[in-house]
């Protein structure tokens, strides 16, 4: 094979470097965290026995994630652009925004820019006998050298959202739901 040669006017010369585009931090819903190059992932829980309204109560309660989600230490909100809260979130990797959609009754929409990653989370509350299904659509665009990782990710990446996600917010959901039964157990038996 011919090896190619640079002009004889480039050499010693560095080459110029194509750049990407980024994402724009301030609007994260821009990301590419839908393209080819994404993971889609899918998990739901095992039944919720709490009211749809209660589980997309708790989710919603960005202010409890630091008690209800182990990689977050702290929220602050900065600023809300219509239904959209941004929302800065003092994580294991580091400071991390976040783009907050709640749609009552039945979704809510969670964006992240990470160092590694992008992504997308759909969350869906439906109401089955007995509680609420919980499913998490997760949207990840990896960076940089993970991208590499990409095909052996599938099985972690909904293991993770499972962990971090479905059960911390399955957990407080439930408790919520006893706390109110015996609350109004407690006032009808009075």
């Amino acid at each position: 094979f011919a090896r190619m040669q640079r002009p004889a006017s480039a050499i010693g010369s560095p080459r110029p470097r194509r750049r990407r585009p980024r994402p724009d931090r301030r609007s994260l819903a821009r990301c590419s965290c839908s393209s080819k190059r994404s993971s889609p992932e899918q998990a739901a829980s095992p039944p919720v026995r709490a009211p749809k309204e209660t589980v997309l109560d708790v989710y919603a309660d960005y202010g409890n994630w630091p008690h209800l989600f182990p990689t977050i230490s702290g929220v602050r909100l900065l600023r809300r652009e219509g239904a959209k809260l941004v929302l800065e979130i003092d994580h294991v990797e580091g400071k991390v925004l976040n783009e907050l959609l709640v749609r009552p009754p039945d979704e809510l929409d969670l964006w992240e820019v990470k160092r590694r990653n992008d992504a997308r989370f759909h969350n869906r509350f439906e109401t089955i006998p007995g509680g609420t299904r919980f499913t998490v659509r997760g949207d990840i665009h990896l960076k940089g050298w993970t991208k590499l990782l990409q095909p052996f990710l599938r099985g972690y990446v909904r293991r993770q959202m499972e962990r971090l996600q479905l059960q911390p917010v399955k957990a407080e959901a439930e408790a919520r739901a006893r706390h109110a039964a015996e609350g109004s157990t407690r006032e009808g038996g009075s």
